[in-house]
């Protein structure tokens, strides 16, 4: 009996290091590989819109564009309900940076919401962060930030009416600490600018803070 039991467990372990060995020498296109490129690659690092005479000049910018089909400018005057108003086909797709514009010349008088939508060859899609120009509603000049709360490390940063020059973005935590800074050319108008806070920013109260030519304006926001 115990001279049986030895050869079943002699032939389990020789079956189970065969499966094995099998499996670790199978060609890779055979397994299902998760890795970058059969994800959405492309990354939105700039969404950007300036109100550019009686148009509005939309901006977007990728980190790395592979497997994409097109990008949809989506637009809303409401920022719930979006629909298309632009297609465009990949410029590289082969995994580099690009950049792209489009020139909405039918605007409303109000508010002008936009969004890119990346849709991927097998159907995936991604979303840029909504940025917003006011049109129509000049002689204030002021700054806002949304969504507020705000959930993740991107914030956008909308500017209405400020004068044409150079600006500092600061934004700083409820303990008066500076944790992100930049400069800013602002083209004049309304315009909307995505900050990319550090990933490891803690949940709580921020203070965003722009100033330059037209003066000093601050924005409290909750990240949560």
């Amino acid at each position: 009996m115990k001279k049986n039991n030895c050869l079943r467990l002699s032939l389990f372990v020789f079956l189970c290091a065969s499966l094995f060995t099998a499996y670790a020498h199978k060609p890779q296109n055979s397994l299902i590989v998760i890795g970058e490129k059969n994800n959405l690659t492309s990354c939105f690092t700039a969404v950007k819109a300036v109100k550019s005479g009686n148009a509005i000049k939309v901006e977007w910018q990728v980190m790395t564009e592979f497997n994409l089909q097109h990008y949809e400018v989506e637009e809303s005057v409401n920022g719930i309900t979006f629909s298309k108003a632009q297609v465009q086909p990949p410029l590289n797709n082969n995994g580099d940076e690009a950049a792209y514009s489009w020139m909405d010349a039918v605007i409303n008088n109000g508010s002008n919401f936009y969004r890119i939508r990346a849709v991927q060859n097998d159907g995936a899609v991604k979303y840029s962060a909504i940025v917003n120009v006011l049109s129509g509603k000049e002689g204030i000049a002021a700054i806002n930030v949304y969504p507020n709360p705000s959930v993740g490390n991107a914030i956008n940063l909308q500017l209405n009416n400020l004068l044409k020059g150079s600006y500092t973005v600061s934004v700083f935590n409820n303990a008066g600490q500076k944790i992100y800074n930049r400069s800013l050319q602002h083209n004049g108008g309304g315009s909307c600018e995505l900050l990319q806070l550090d990933i490891s920013a803690a949940k709580g109260l921020y203070h965003v803070e722009v100033a330059g030519g037209t003066g000093k304006f601050a924005k409290k926001i909750i990240v949560q």
